[in-house]
């Protein structure tokens, strides 16, 4: 049980970290009244140092959402200056795996059987650990190897907290600095945020994926987890060969819109023949679908935002990931 006490002390921790953030900017703003455009830049690209630094440590710190979102700013240098995604996105590495105790327990608690009972074997070594949750291999009784997804225990009462905290603090900002409005980006983190703490919703959209493919209703599909629906588009165009027009249709600023991650999404490509049946399987397995646009021709259009062609994005990725990979 997560306690009073504890929630107290997390959230005044969060609010004077972002008091000294604030004041720290309002007394650089103050500073670089009386210095030259050369001179201010220093002390600019110095505040937001030191600033991106609190909230690293904030963020290794209180772990969970903060972590999940750090890791999100990190890699955006489209909202946010250089300094921030240079410290945040340490934050891909800084998850540490619960000790198998508290996965036992997990397990046993939400299964109510020993863990003995439910799996053949199970693998103490986690495949992956990630801010809300980590992941094992096991087999079950009947020889079937699976993959089990393990909540961190306390996590869903710490994302309402967070989630609650963040926006009394950007909503106060926003109204003293409307140049520093991030309240689209805290309400889309709010709203995505727990949907990625329901694993039966995850597990739906699984089944439909599955089954969909067993049934020939789906041509390809790209989970929304890693980068996003800008990346799934992407690489799903690059994977098939062929381009996209999308509208987003979302009130979301356009970059939380296509940039924001979540393992309970994923881009369908179905052919408009089967969109129908398509829709209905969804609706029946309770998995909510919605149509984006249409695919086909050389260019990838994202709505009226960006358009690119499929060849040219191809050969951007062939020279890229060379060059990630050393």
């Amino acid at each position: 049980m997560f306690d009073n006490a504890r929630r107290v002390r997390r959230s005044l921790r969060v609010a004077r970290t972002g008091a000294r953030i604030y004041l720290g900017y309002k007394r650089t703003q103050r500073k670089v009244r009386k210095l030259g455009p050369e001179a201010a830049a220093i002390q600019w690209e110095q505040r937001h140092e030191a600033a991106a630094e609190s909230l690293y440590r904030l963020a290794v710190d209180l772990k969970g959402m903060y972590i999940k979102s750090g890791q999100f700013i990190g890699t955006r240098t489209d909202i946010v200056p250089l300094p921030y995604t240079r410290s945040l996105s340490r934050l891909q590495d800084q998850v540490p795996a619960r000790p198998m105790a508290v996965v036992r327990h997990t397990i046993e608690s939400e299964l109510k059987r020993p863990l003995e009972e439910l799996f053949a074997t199970f693998d103490e070594e986690p495949i992956g650990a990630a801010s809300l949750a980590q992941v094992h291999r096991a087999t079950l009784p009947d020889g079937r190897e699976v993959v089990v997804k393990v909540q961190y225990p306390e996590v869903a009462g710490l994302v309402r907290l967070d989630v609650r905290n963040l926006r009394t603090l950007v909503g106060i900002v926003a109204r003293r600095e409307p140049n520093f409005d991030f309240r689209a980006v805290v309400n889309e983190i709010g709203s995505q945020v727990p949907l990625e703490l329901d694993f039966e919703r995850e597990a739906a959209l699984h089944r439909l994926l599955a089954q969909g493919s067993r049934l020939d209703l789906i041509a390809s599909a790209h989970d929304c987890g890693d980068g996003g629906l800008a990346i799934a588009l992407t690489e799903s165009a690059i994977a098939g060969g062929t381009g996209f027009a999308v509208v987003l249709g979302s009130d979301a600023p356009w970059y939380v819109t296509l940039f924001s991650e979540s393992a309970s999404r994923a881009v369908v490509s179905v052919t408009e023949a089967k969109a129908g049946a398509f829709e209905a399987f969804a609706s029946e397995l309770g998995v909510p679908a919605a149509r984006l646009g249409e695919t086909g021709g050389p260019r990838m259009v994202f709505d009226s935002l960006f358009e690119t062609t499929v060849e040219e994005t191809t050969a951007a990725y062939e020279e890229a990931i060379p060059k990630l990979l050393g």
